[in-house]
């Protein structure tokens, strides 16, 4: 009789969840209440049978389907006991205290556990994203790490000129997309992900070598531009001094003194411009100088190369000095025969005036004589310099 009461109380419990109205309670109460009696006289395996069935029918009706609200469930079963509707044995109370905590129990850890795996999938699909984004950017840097490092600066002022641009190109480059690396990298520090980890950890180390190996070309290539400089204006003064020695080097010196003054005034011409030229190999000094003080990665070569440009220009300064020597002496020479030759001439037409023994017998013609020959030992006089000339 107990457990059939406590069946039926069940079913009160079941129904009075289902049904909102309280007449509608209260019939059901009455219900029980008219029934209890006829259960009495039920034989025992009937009863058992109707209670299997009892229990069978709530689960039966139950639709999966359909979200369980557990908060309403055990609300009700609270309402229930509190309004004094259930109106079974004392124990039975209990009975559906306990139902409606472990209702309440199993939904709580129902919702921690959604929660719990919610944020799991949440840090899963992060995790994931993060590892792409470091992929990505890792990839961008790769494809760019070989430009960075590579050690062409180019065979002449054109082509160092060409990768300069293209390596300012670069430089931009990494300028612009450094905002994104450092977003990826300050999402992804904080992961506990292994794999982000290491990802976070190599894209760091790539980013870093990749900027630095960026400005190390950026100064390698401007070295590169300074010293093809340097090396082009060697050239051009190697070209001027080749250009200039076959007149320096001259052996003729003119056969007579109009040639050689004439040759002399061509030489004094090329002078003039290995004089102005001096200004340039001064410059290529100074260059090789700056870029020696600047630890030239090439600085030897560059010495080697000033060495041998100061070689050839002092060859030259020293031929020009000794062709212009040639030149005067030759000059020199000529003059001085022509101007033997006119004093020879001279002295030869005085000579005969000197040795001249026809005198006047009248005094006027004595005076004269003595006029001529004053007139002479005057001209003398005045040509005695020409004679320490010569």
């Amino acid at each position: 009789m107990v457990v059939d009461e406590v069946k039926a109380a069940e079913v009160v419990v079941e129904e009075a969840v289902v049904e909102e109205a309280a007449p509608v309670e209260e019939t059901k109460v009455e219900v029980i209440e008219e029934a209890a009696p006829v259960q009495e006289e039920t034989p025992a395996p009937v009863q058992e049978e109707a209670a299997i069935e009892e229990e069978a029918a709530p689960a039966a009706a139950v639709d999966e389907t359909k979200p369980v609200d557990a908060a309403s469930t055990t609300t009700e079963g609270d309402n229930v006991v509190a309004a004094g509707q259930y109106d079974g044995p004392t124990d039975g109370t209990s009975d559906v205290l306990e139902k409606t905590k472990e209702i309440d129990d199993l939904y709580t850890k129902l919702r921690e556990a959604s929660e719990a795996r919610a944020k799991s999938l949440e840090a899963a699909v992060s995790g994931n994203k993060l590892k792409e984004n470091l992929e990505t950017e890792l990839q961008w840097v790769k494809e760019r790490d070989g430009a960075a490092k590579s050690k062409e600066y180019g065979k002449n002022q054109n082509d160092t000129q060409r990768l300069i641009k293209n390596h300012t190109a670069l430089q931009s480059a990494i300028a612009l997309h450094e905002e994104t690396v450092v977003e990826v990298l300050n999402e992804s520090g904080s992961s506990s992900d292994a794999q982000v980890k290491e990802k976070h950890a190599q894209l760091d180390a790539a980013w870093k070598a990749l900027k630095t190996a960026a400005d190390e070309r950026t100064k390698a290539l401007n070295d590169a531009q300074k010293s093809i400089q340097f090396y082009v204006s060697a050239d051009e003064a190697e070209a001027f001094i080749k250009e200039t020695e076959p007149a320096v080097t001259l052996t003729d010196v003119g056969g007579n003194e109009e040639s050689s003054a004439a040759l002399l005034k061509r030489h004094d011409s090329v002078e003039g411009e290995i004089e102005s030229y001096e200004f340039n190999i001064k410059a290529l000094r100074a260059k090789a100088q700056q870029l020696t003080d600047a630890d030239h990665h090439d600085k030897a070569n560059i010495a080697k190369r000033l060495a041998e440009i100061e070689a050839l220009w002092t060859n030259l300064r020293a031929q020009s000095a000794q062709r212009k020597k040639a030149l005067q002496q030759a000059l020199d020479f000529h003059r001085f025969n022509r101007e033997s030759e006119d004093l020879a001439s001279w002295i030869g037409d005085r000579e005969r005036e000197a040795k001249d023994r026809d005198f006047a017998l009248d005094a006027e013609s004595l005076a004269a004589l003595k006029k001529k020959h004053d007139a002479l030992n005057r001209d003398l006089e005045a040509n005695q310099p020409r004679l320490k000339v010569a």
